[in-house]
């Protein structure tokens, strides 16, 4: 671990705004757009999809680790909407977006617990149009844009867009869009689901949201998840977003934890990885090497470096990175056995997850990937 500590920045965070129908989205552009993925997730939150919901609060970790795997290393991104539901306002076509494109995955991941089920009014072409215009897609023929949306009744209910316009626009926006249908392929409703994914050039898949989506656990998860708390302790907090970035760290380890332990594993596995991006982090700053610490305001220090002399801060500094470094190194070694055991698991009992959500997601994740230049190692496991 070297001594010249340079160069941090904090960056900082941004809330969900108000929904613009009509409003473009700045584009986003990257320093190196060769290797931005953006993901739109978006879910119909209508009555009958609290399992949809649930398998999406619970998968979310296996598909960012999944991604994690990738070559060369992603800068990933997440958007996550929902339609349907009987609260959002006919002016917003009962449409809204939860969080605009972000790499803080604690704050996906509140808003998948925020979100609620409720009505029936399930315009799929109207959703798709306001992500298309309201979220900052990155700006780059080089990065991979993908759109997941996942329903359960026909996708050309909208009275005022047809899957053509949306796909068309899809198409000259470069935002490939992956229709996903909560029933069978056979039943008439999932033909309109099929010409979305032909009209925008996507992935069409069907999963049965109301199979029970529990994961499948590990004699490691145990330790997986005592490991997740103490990488905890090694997160610095910068100011008044620093302590609150903590409180919202902590609060979706309990989410997890309350679903399901292999989940709460899972999501140990997702923070000890390059994807878990913690803006509020004064050692996540100093890693990226953007910032100084000598320009750092008293106040934004953590309230046990304060009284530290800059020597002693230093010397801090380096004994948490290594103390982390280590956490980290541990939670890999135990992730990979337990990708092996979940494996032999799935084997032995000759699990089928053909029809899971995670593994609709995941397989067109990376397929498309694939077709960007990305690569990913051979999978250990079948999907769980």
């Amino acid at each position: 671990m070297r001594r010249a500590l340079v160069g941090f920045l904090v960056l900082g965070f941004f809330l969900v705004g108000g929904l613009v129908l009509a409003q473009e989205a700045a584009p986003y552009q990257p320093d190196r757009p060769w290797e931005s993925i953006d993901i739109a997730i978006v879910l119909d939150t209508s009555g009958s999809m609290q399992p949809l919901l649930d398998a999406a609060r619970l998968k979310l970790w296996e598909i960012i680790n999944d991604l994690s795997e990738a070559e060369p290393t992603p800068h990933v991104r997440v958007a996550f909407l929902t339609y349907g539901h009987l609260m959002r306002r006919p002016e917003d076509t009962w449409v809204k977006v939860w969080t605009p494109f972000t790499d803080n995955l604690d704050l996906v991941s509140q808003r998948l617990f925020e979100a609620k089920i409720s009505g029936d009014t399930e315009y799929v072409a109207r959703v798709l149009d306001v992500a298309f215009r309201q979220l900052e897609w990155t700006e780059s023929d080089d990065a991979l844009r993908l759109l997941f949306v996942v329903g359960n009744e026909a996708a050309d209910q909208d009275p005022v867009l047809t899957l053509e316009d949306v796909g068309q626009d899809a198409i000259q926006r470069g935002i490939v869009v992956n229709a996903i249908f909560c029933g069978s392929h056979k039943v008439a409703t999932a033909r309109s689901w099929m010409r979305l994914a032909e009209a925008s050039g996507g992935n069409f898949a069907t999963i049965d949201h109301r199979r029970n989506v529990a994961m499948v656990g590990s004699p490691f998860d145990k330790e997986l998840v005592q490991l997740s708390e103490a990488i905890n302790q090694t997160y610095l907090p910068l100011g008044l977003r620093g302590q609150e970035g903590r409180i919202a760290q902590a609060a979706q380890d309990r989410r997890a934890l309350k679903l399901d332990l292999a989940a709460a594993a899972t999501r140990a596995q997702t923070k000890a990885s390059v994807l878990y991006i913690t803006s509020w982090d004064l050692l996540s700053a100093l890693e990226s090497g953007e910032l100084s610490l000598a320009e750092l305001a008293e106040e934004e220090l953590p309230e046990e470096m304060r009284l530290m002399g800059p020597q002693e801060r230093v010397v801090y500094i380096e004994d948490t990175l290594v103390q982390r470094e280590e956490l980290r190194q541990r939670i890999h070694e135990l992730s990979r056995e337990r990708r092996r055991y979940v494996a032999e698991v799935a084997r032995r009992n000759r699990t089928d997850t053909t029809m899971s959500f995670d593994t609709a997601i995941r397989k067109a994740i990376r397929q498309h990937a694939t077709d960007k230049g990305f690569s990913f190692p051979e999978e250990e496991r079948d999907e769980e």
